[in-house]
């Protein structure tokens, strides 16, 4: 995780908050992988996930719009803590 995470973070300095917010939400997106699927069937779409086993339920998140291509000199500090989360999990 330290690798991906120091190439997405780059020149932009975060405030301890904002690093922790990033963080955080890393780390809902490594629990919430894929393991395998639940059954057999292919009409069923649950699937297995670290979350399972860490709190019994899976992570649940509202989608965000792509942020992937807005210069970072555009973007507030919210804005740019979720292009560096969205840019992590494409690595």
């Amino acid at each position: 995780m330290k690798y991906p995470l120091r190439r997405v973070e780059g020149a932009n300095q975060l405030t301890l908050e904002e690093f922790n917010t990033l963080i955080v939400q890393i780390e809902g997106m490594l629990n919430s992988r894929l393991i395998s699927a639940v059954s057999r069937d292919p009409n069923d779409l649950q699937a297995l996930t670290p979350a399972d086993f860490l709190i019994g339920d899976s992570i649940l998140s509202i989608p965000e719009t792509d942020l992937s291509d807005v210069s970072t000199g555009r973007l507030d500090r919210y804005k740019l803590i979720q292009q560096q989360r969205q840019s992590f999990w494409l690595r």
